[in-house]
């Protein structure tokens, strides 16, 4: 209240961090699974889904993580200043490196 001193007010000052440099995120879409034909009352159908499918993922996750560790633009700086200097995006990886999950 602006009636009542000011004895007691505690000001914090406020304090801001600049932003990180932006990160390059990897994203993979695969074939869809049906599940057309499964009945799921059977068991041992629904779980050899289940297990196809976490392969799959698996499978995903570990060509998505070799390509993030083999992509020469993957430091941000780096990928920032290319683009500046060349006016194109930088490349990261060709998607034929990852065809063996998209079957």
């Amino acid at each position: 209240r602006f009636d009542q001193g000011n004895e007691e007010e505690l000001f914090a000052v406020p304090f801001a961090l600049p932003k990180p440099l932006p990160a390059r995120h990897y994203f993979l879409f695969c074939k869809p699974f049906s599940t057309s034909d499964i009945d799921y009352r059977d068991k041992q159908s629904c779980d050899q889904l289940y297990i196809d499918i976490q392969k799959r993922m698996e499978t995903g996750f570990d060509n998505l993580l070799h390509a993030r560790e083999s992509d020469p633009f993957a430091d941000s700086l780096k990928r920032l200043t290319y683009e500046k200097i060349s006016g194109k995006k930088a490349a990261s990886f060709g998607i034929d490196s990852l065809q063996n999950i998209r079957k």
